[in-house]
This record gives structure tokens, sequence and C-alpha cells, in this order.
């Protein structure tokens, strides 16, 4: 993710912590699913998911720019949905953001609500 100035930026400490912890809390949970593609040794692709019941949350992706060539990043995509559909899977969502890739897979825009519950005096 790093290699993109606009990630990087996000990547901040607390950010990084952060992600860290949802790691741990999943891999605790057994939720926590890694996939890599290599080229011979080397990772050149990873996407960090979520496996809960029937359903693959995509959670965080990043992949080797100097690798593009072999568009990493359709192969990985393109693999866990056939892993999904092999492994009983019914849903890989991609989460929220209108990246031109997702709708590409066929994903379908869900709204996402904020709700704020307080309590009264």
């Amino acid at each position: 993710m790093t290699q993109e100035a606009d990630k990087a930026r996000f990547l901040t400490p607390a950010m990084r912590a952060q992600m860290e912890t949802v790691a741990l809390t999943a891999f605790d949970g057994g939720w926590l699913q890694l996939v890599f593609l290599k080229c011979g040794a080397r990772r050149i692709a990873g996407y960090l998911n979520f496996d809960y019941d029937t359903c693959i949350w995509a959670y965080n992706a990043g992949f080797s720019n100097e690798d593009a060539a072999l568009s990493p990043g359709w192969l990985i995509m393109a693999e866990m949905m056939r892993w999904c559909g092999q492994h009983g899977r019914r849903i890989f969502d991609l989460m929220r953001g209108g990246e031109d890739y997702k709708y590409r897979f066929g994903a379908i825009d869900r709204f996402v609500h904020r709700v704020v519950i307080t309590r009264s005096a």
C-alpha cells in the first residue's frame, strides 16, 4: 500500500496500529483470511479478508507496482472468487468504495448507514 503517496499518508502509525488490532482480533476469532499471490518465491499481491459464516469480506489489499504488467490485482481477485465458490462461500463482499475494478467483478452498491444512539437524561 505504501507504494502510492495517498495510501502512504493514510497509513499513519495510529492507522497501522488499528489495522494490526483488527487483524489480530479476527485471527483470534478464527475469521482472518490472508491471501497471497506469488511469482516464483516473491509475494506480488496480497489481501487481508475476513471469512465469516458464508461470506468473505475483502478488507484491504496491495500489490507490487513492479509487477503491474502481470495484473496481480486481477489475478488474485479472480482466484479468491474461484476459491469462494469451491468452499461454500455465498458472498464475496468488496465492502465500501466506488473503485472501478469492483464493478468489473460485478459489485452492486449497498448503502452503509451510521446510527448514533444517545441516552436521554
